[in-house]
């Protein structure tokens, strides 16, 4: 088992990000990894994306020194740009408070 996501998540007349699609939520059930499940599923989400939705660019979040996450990306053509994205989310709606590992 293992799972993909990706949204835009602009108004598509905003000038810099319309073209911008948010990718991620690789996940991989513990009994399956190393089977390059989440690179597959992830692979295919992006090129979904580009291909039905036309995006130009993708971002995801991964929490620095998350070296199976930064490796998955690197992987995928996906590098650090410098970017930070901050948001607030809710501790009580999620499970530890994160939304990203």
């Amino acid at each position: 088992m293992s799972c993909a996501g990706a949204a835009g998540f602009c108004h598509p007349d905003h000038p810099e990000y319309a073209s911008q699609c948010w990718w991620g939520m690789l996940a991989t059930h513990p009994d399956r990894r190393g089977e390059r499940l989440a690179l597959v599923l992830g692979a295919m989400a992006l090129i979904e994306m580009r291909d039905r939705y036309g995006f130009a660019s993708f971002m995801t979040g991964v929490v620095a020194g998350n070296a199976a996450s930064e490796a998955l990306c690197k992987r995928l053509g996906l590098s650090p740009d410098g970017k930070s994205v901050v948001s607030a989310v809710d501790a009580t709606m999620v499970p530890g408070g994160r939304i990203t590992k």
